[in-house]
């Protein structure tokens, strides 16, 4: 007997896999050569599918990636990925999280002197590791005019192989070029002192998105060999890299089907007798608040090429009035955030019914139950009913 895959619901975000190996050969271009692309994939892909996206940016030329827990760098593993794979800061590190590292072949992150040599005495077998140098972002790390110091006294650690550094670059809003310039300065004078130590580690990481955004109006230290940009691999980006790279959105729609359309005769909530007459058509989706909905939507959405709006939210379900489109059925697609027909709802257009988000976090906010598909075009042809395009196998709408 097979067991049931699912999933149950007709919700999913479909993911353009198309854009993001665009995206990934748009920015190993800017890069060049002598800097090898790892992809940032942490917080599941800033919510477009680890799994998808990691696949994609490998088969377009990344060389690595890396994640935010030890829990997506093993997933990665079981998916057959294997590609060199950073784990970020954050991670608790007991015997059996190194060992597994140590078996996966993973790279790790430490932050300080204390974190180095607690990991080096729980260890049970050799880890590589790196060492994050805090250039600005006063998050994690050791700040970088003592990264000389600390890894030479570092050295004893036996059960550490020290194969890099690892720098981020704060970018706010409010950052400027010369903002950014102080950051890469900083990273520039620890390569300086670990010169003096000896060759420089296999990785010198300190170029992500934000220093990408920059790159015309700053100057990277050339032995800054490895890069780590997230955002810009998804399309997540606003000029002045919007301008200068082709970026394509990665993600393409958030949508379910309608489940029930119904005449409403009374309707019972809502006004201050009670209950009042009324003739209304509703339509009823399941996805809620518990899906992220209320976090992203507009207060319509687009059924059969048509915006339509919302007019109930629960927890799993959503009612939207559709007594001005008689022809609307069971079944027909619901679109949240993408396209139907000659209407859209675009991502701008969650921003800006939603002052608090960032471009960043709208697939963020996508309830991770909400399944990630893999679309390789995706292309609404069709006004109505349902769309035309090139899902993953095994995939149906």
């Amino acid at each position: 007997m097979s067991m049931y895959r699912g999933p149950s619901r007709p919700n999913r975000m479909l993911i353009d896999t198309a854009a993001a190996a665009w995206n990934v050969l748009r920015v190993k271009e800017m890069l060049g050569p002598s800097v090898a692309l790892y992809a940032a994939l942490k917080a599941n892909a800033y919510g477009h599918g680890l799994v998808t996206v990691a696949r994609t940016a490998v088969d377009a030329g990344a060389g690595g990636l890396a994640v935010g827990d030890l829990e997506s760098a093993i997933e990665l593993r079981g998916h057959g990925l294997k590609v060199p794979i950073i784990v970020y800061p954050g991670v608790r590190w007991g015997t059996e999280e190194l060992e597994l590292a140590a078996r996966l072949g993973l790279v790790g992150t430490v932050v300080d002197t204390d974190h180095a040599e607690q990991l080096n005495a729980t260890a049970s077998k050799p880890i590589k590791v790196l060492l994050k140098v805090d250039i600005g972002h006063e998050r994690m790390g050791v700040p970088a005019e003592q990264v000389g110091d600390v890894l030479s006294r570092l050295q004893g650690c036996s059960m550490l192989r020290w194969v890099g550094v690892l720098g981020h670059v704060y970018e706010p809003a409010s950052a400027t070029p010369a903002n950014i310039q102080w950051q890469l300065d900083r990273m520039e004078h620890a390569l300086n002192d670990l010169e003096r130590l000896g060759p420089l580690p296999e990785y010198r990481i300190a170029v992500s998105t934000g220093v990408l955004c920059q790159q015309l109006a700053v100057h990277i230290d050339a032995r800054l060999n490895v890069a780590d940009p997230g955002r810009a691999l998804l399309g997540l980006v606003r000029p002045p890299l919007g301008a200068q790279l082709p970026l394509r959105r990665v993600l393409c729609s958030v949508e379910s089907e309608l489940v029930q359309v119904r005449e409403l005769t009374t309707w019972r909530f809502g006004t201050a007798s009670g209950q009042t007459d009324c003739r209304m058509r509703i339509g009823v989706f399941p996805m809620g608040r518990s899906d992220g909905l209320a976090a992203i939507h507009t207060g319509r959405v687009l059924v059969r090429g048509a915006a339509v709006p919302i007019v109930g939210e629960w927890v799993d379900h959503t009612t939207v009035d559709l007594t001005e489109l008689p022809t609307a059925r069971a079944g027909d697609r619901v679109i949240v955030v993408g396209r139907s027909g000659g209407v859209s709802i675009e991502v701008e257009d969650v921003l800006e019914a939603h002052s608090q988000l960032r471009l960043v976090d709208v697939a963020l906010a996508v309830g991770s139950r909400i399944p990630r598909v893999p679309c390789s075009d995706c292309d609404y042809r069709a006004s109505t009913g349902q769309a035309e395009m090139g899902l993953a196998p095994g995939w149906a709408l």
